[in-house]
């Protein structure tokens, strides 16, 4: 009995979650790509490539299949979609901006604790008491909770339940709707993942349909979720030079005990600068990461606008025309 071969549509769907896994593989932890995965910040910049990038590739799968009229449907569903990726960059934007907000804190008590003179002086008590309750402010402070994205307790989805047919759908149209699907779970898993990992918070469960290759990866992925490295590294370092401030409080330079405590906190001081450094490069490579990719899906999302809008008065004048 001969097997059928796959039609161009199957092949076109298929190349297309080829694609997307491909691309998840350095993401996901125990690939061969990431024999040492770690949960930084640059990570994340790397995740809002990958939805940059499948973005395009559902932008130029759809313009070339030229769905036929029965499909008209799709347009507002790929609207919606890219819609939903430009929420997910406000959201990541928010918290990065929140946690730039933290990044003035910090460097301003690093300013408060300068050491003048020899260099072998505590700061005055005021500046210390100041840095000490700027750096005891517990809302800035992400927690350490996580939970998995993908939870067993949620019921697979199917593509049909995200993304309803509406009417009779072509070859085409099912391609397409499938392709809107798949950016519509990345995008929610990605922006969750975000979500969590800057402001600390658990993020809600989502259902991936079975039908897709890439589930797995995804599961994955969301069993990793954690306080980017960076974020954790600057709050260990902050938390040990609180500790030494408190310290401070307790003794005086010519008081035993009180020249250990200058070379603590000149230690401590440091160990912050250095983490910081890292912190401000991982936040403004994500930042920016995250504005390239909201100019180009906007850049997109108007390019659509703008040929449905065509389409809709070419139909008025040829009906004009007619009459």
């Amino acid at each position: 009995m001969k097997r059928s071969l796959p039609n161009n549509f199957d092949l076109i769907a298929r190349s297309f979650d080829d694609n997307l896994l491909r691309r998840l593989k350095p993401l996901t932890p125990n690939s061969p790509d990431t024999p040492s995965f770690n949960f930084s910040l640059s990570w994340l910049s790397q995740a809002v490539d990958f939805l940059s990038a499948t973005h395009a590739e559902a932008h130029a799968l759809i313009a070339n299949l030229r769905p036929s009229p029965h499909d008209s449907k799709t347009s507002p569903s790929y609207l919606d979609g890219s819609l939903q990726i430009l929420d997910a960059c406000n959201s990541i934007s928010h918290e990065i901006e929140r946690l730039r907000q933290r990044r003035l804190l910090i460097n301003f008590v690093l300013q408060l604790l300068e050491f003048s003179g020899d260099g072998c002086r505590l700061p005055a008590s005021e500046k210390l008491r100041r840095a000490w309750d700027l750096l005891s402010d517990r809302e800035n402070k992400p927690s350490r909770k996580r939970r998995t994205l993908i939870d067993s307790k949620v019921p697979e989805a199917s593509i049909g339940d995200l993304v309803p047919s509406r009417g009779k759908i072509s070859s085409a149209g099912e391609v397409i709707r499938r392709t809107i699907c798949a950016v519509g779970v990345v995008t929610a898993f990605f922006a969750g993942v975000a979500a969590a990992a800057l402001s600390g918070e658990d993020a809600a469960a989502i259902g991936v349909p079975a039908e897709f290759v890439w589930a797995e990866s995804l599961r994955e992925i969301g069993s990793a979720v954690g306080v980017p490295a960076e974020v954790g590294d600057v709050e260990e370092r902050v938390r040990v030079l609180r500790d030494v401030i408190n310290k401070g409080f307790k003794v005086k330079e010519d008081q035993e005990g009180g020249e250990n405590v200058v070379k603590e906190l000149v230690n401590a001081v440091k160990e912050v600068e250095a983490v910081m450094g890292r912190f401000s490069d991982g936040l403004d490579r994500l930042a920016d990461g995250v504005n390239g990719t909201f100019r180009r899906v906007l850049c997109s999302r108007n390019g659509m606008l703008e040929e449905e809008y065509r389409k809709g008065h070419g139909s008025c004048d040829e009906k004009e025309t007619q009459m």
